[in-house]
């Protein structure tokens, strides 16, 4: 094999506020090149450092402060990418602008993760793998930067493990996966314990609450999870397909995990919590693929109380099933390895 001497960079964020889903999502396609390529990762703090290297992949702590302001971070991260001898940057973050990107291009290959298609970027790669994003309006406002487009849900980045086994439809509703992000940042997980847990109809049903990788309040959960029998708490999921196959249905707001959902099969009961979250749950539920029940900071309590009732409307088997054959056609499992391939080929 010839030996590899140039590096790829991805600069992407965790934190209690942003949670876990740039990091997450960027590891995954790391997974597809790291047999081919030399990858680091750039961080703006240590938050995200150990669950970096819990998957094995090298990591950069910018020394600079520079989350009120991306642009101040250029001149560290132009001498990252000259030490490194990168060749390409993978950016992953909603805070960085045109003007980044113009004071990187000159050095480096540049590819950006985009969610929203609100503006254009000087980049040479552009990703947006949702299911709402449309192909031709990227290719036409690209069009005079010849960059290559990865546009629609071929490019969804999930790990090989979510479509690896079948998933079985129950009929009964008995398991139900609660997700409420990497930080948590509106204590929901509590939330749904008080209002789930107290709930008589909802007292036969078994609530799988995953505590993500930033929540800082792991040990008040476990205290409610004592109190609530129906409640199973989870942390540090290594293998969360697993969970999702075991579950009957899942509630979660949007983002990657929806996808990853919608690979195995899980029926999906969505809400919201942040602006990036609305359009693939609107698609969801605009194609009848989910039930999405809104936006927590409009609803407040109101949003728990159709979470419940919405549990309650999938107890029947039929409508699950129907659902479930549905969202599995969504998603292929090869994303990330199609994301991988285009990295590396520029």
């Amino acid at each position: 094999m010839e030996a590899r001497t140039s590096m790829i960079l991805i600069r992407a964020d965790g934190s209690p506020k942003t949670g876990s889903g740039h990091i997450m999502r960027c590891m995954t396609i790391a997974e597809q090149l790291k047999s081919r390529e030399q990858l680091c990762f750039v961080t703006d703090s240590e938050d995200s450092v150990s669950l970096i290297e819990s998957r094995g992949f090298s990591v950069e702590v910018l020394k600079g402060c520079y989350e009120e302001n991306r642009l101040e971070e250029i001149d560290e991260l132009r001498q990252l990418i000259i030490s490194k001898k990168a060749k390409l940057l993978l950016v992953d973050s909603y805070l960085v602008t045109e003007e980044y990107f113009e004071g990187l291009k000159d050095i480096v290959t540049l590819a950006y993760l985009d969610d929203m298609g609100e503006k254009v970027y000087p980049v040479d790669i552009i990703v947006n793998y949702n299911v709402f994003a449309n192909e031709s309006d990227y290719l036409q406002k690209y069009s005079t930067q010849a960059a290559e487009c990865l546009i629609g849900p071929s490019y969804i980045p999930i790990r090989d493990e979510f479509t690896g086994e079948k998933y079985e439809v129950r009929q009964e509703l008995k398991d139900v996966l609660i997700l409420t992000g990497g930080g948590d940042y509106y204590n929901l997980a509590q939330m749904f314990m008080d209002a789930f847990g107290q709930k008589e109809e909802l007292k036969k049903i078994n609530f799988h609450l995953v505590c993500g990788y930033y929540n800082n309040q792991k040990e008040i959960l476990k205290k409610k999870a004592e109190r609530y029998r129906n409640f199973c708490l989870y942390e540090n999921v290594q293998d969360i397909w697993k969970l999702m196959r075991k579950c009957d249905c899942a509630v979660t707001a949007g983002g990657t995990t929806v996808y990853e959902l919608c690979a195995v099969g899980v029926p999906i009961i969505g809400y919201a919590f942040a602006d990036n979250q609305h359009p693939v749950m609107d698609y969801m539920n605009h194609n009848r693929l989910a039930v999405y029940c809104g936006d927590y900071r409009e609803k407040g309590e109101m949003l728990l109380k159709e979470l419940a009732q919405t549990l309650l409307d999938y107890r029947g088997y039929e409508f699950r099933k129907g659902i479930s054959g549905s969202i599995k056609n969504l998603v292929d499992g090869k994303g990330a390895g199609r994301i991988a391939d285009a990295l590396q080929t520029n």
